[in-house]
């Protein structure tokens, strides 16, 4: 046991998170679903209906943006969705220009 949590530290350099700070995280996030394909998740406590799930290139985890006008919007935070997390869901042809206020 000693070795495996010595190899997380110099893996993730900094030791696993105890059980009350994964809690914590957990705690303070509302389950949702998305409307057209219907995945679920969680996502921040400030999130609203009509907010999107927005895969950025490069984010290593979906983002969810609430628009503003067109081509504008705010970071509402990161999320947690089944099914979309490593990258599987992301497809360069559905791109399109988003400007974060």
């Amino acid at each position: 046991m000693a070795l495996a949590l010595a190899m997380a530290f110099l893996v993730y350099k900094k030791p696993p998170a105890s059980f009350q700070e994964r809690l914590q995280y957990v705690m303070f996030r509302r389950m949702i679903r998305t409307k057209q394909r219907r995945y679920i998740g969680l996502a921040s406590g400030d999130i609203r209906q009509g907010d999107e799930v927005w895969l950025l290139e490069g984010s290593k985890v979906p983002l969810i943006i609430r628009k503003r006008i067109e081509g504008h919007g705010s970071l509402i935070g990161d999320a947690y969705i089944h099914g979309i997390m490593y990258g599987e869901a992301f497809n360069r042809s559905n791109c399109e220009s988003l400007m974060l206020e």
